[in-house]
């Protein structure tokens, strides 16, 4: 997968904005990326643009679906666990509280935690991604 490698900066590398980095601005006065920035989205190969935009589609269908695919079958999941429709629901309700005022709490929390990472909320994205796949594999292998 070389294709989509990138060269991801770490706290010893030369970070953005030293002293020493000549900065470019476009005529209209907003910053630009310098010549052969490895940061620039429009440097990208071919193969780096279909994987990002295959990523992205398929995090959007997956969210869709985990948000409405217990919605038309509130009435068995309520039979089958003994619940009310209501307590049924919740399912979807805090699936969207989550996934919509989630990123309000995690943010703040992300630079709290790891203060000295350069690497913003990418640490804290894979490292409750890794919980909830735990999670997530422990309930199926119990059913």
């Amino acid at each position: 997968m070389d294709f989509v490698r990138r060269d991801f900066r770490t706290p010893s590398s030369k970070a953005a904005g030293g002293p020493n980095e000549q900065l470019f601005f476009a005529k209209d006065g907003h910053l630009e990326f310098g010549p052969d920035d490895p940061d620039n989205p429009r440097d990208y190969s071919f193969g780096r643009n279909c994987y990002i935009t295959a990523v992205a589609i398929s995090l959007v269908m997956i969210a869709t679906f985990a948000s409405s695919a217990l919605s038309g079958s509130f009435e068995g999941v309520s039979e089958d666990l003994h619940v009310s429709t209501e307590a049924a629901g919740l399912v979807t309700t805090l699936f969207l509280l989550g996934y919509c005022a989630g990123p309000f709490f995690w943010v703040p929390l992300s630079k709290i935690l790891w203060p000295s990472l350069e690497c913003g909320r990418r640490r804290t994205a894979i490292d409750w991604h890794c919980h909830w796949r735990v999670y997530r594999g422990t309930g199926t292998v119990h059913q």
